[in-house]
């Protein structure tokens, strides 16, 4: 069985439950019609529920960065401290993408792509 922790409900809306929830450690989202006032979804209702947001899983799915690389590349963006990190989330993304070894416009052209299918 799938290891779903976490449920909380974000939104209610005409009858429907905005909900989030972990599953295998990586956090989700969707849509649920509401059973009755009130009602939070279990485990066994993520399965039903319809999906929010893009698969970006599959913009870049070979995309594996190692611990190691995050750090240095987060260091030869000048931030060396979470305080650095929390002033300039720009260059948290800018050494994210280096450490990656991608360009920022491969970024883009592949969630591009993603949005057309």
């Amino acid at each position: 069985m799938t290891d779903i922790a976490g449920i909380r409900v974000l939104e209610r809306r005409r009858g429907n439950v905005f909900f989030q929830w972990q599953e295998e450690g990586r956090l989700r989202r969707g849509w649920l019609r509401e059973r009755t006032p009130g009602w939070v979804p279990g485990p066994d209702d993520v399965m039903v529920a319809a999906p929010y947001g893009d698969p970006f899983e599959d913009v870049l799915p070979d995309v594996r960065i190692s611990p190691e690389a995050l750090a240095d590349a987060l260091r030869r963006k000048g931030v060396w401290t979470a305080d650095e990190a929390s002033a300039n989330p720009q260059a948290i993304v800018h050494a994210i993408v280096l450490a990656a070894g991608l360009s920022y416009s491969m970024v883009q052209s592949a969630i591009a792509k993603s949005q057309e299918m």
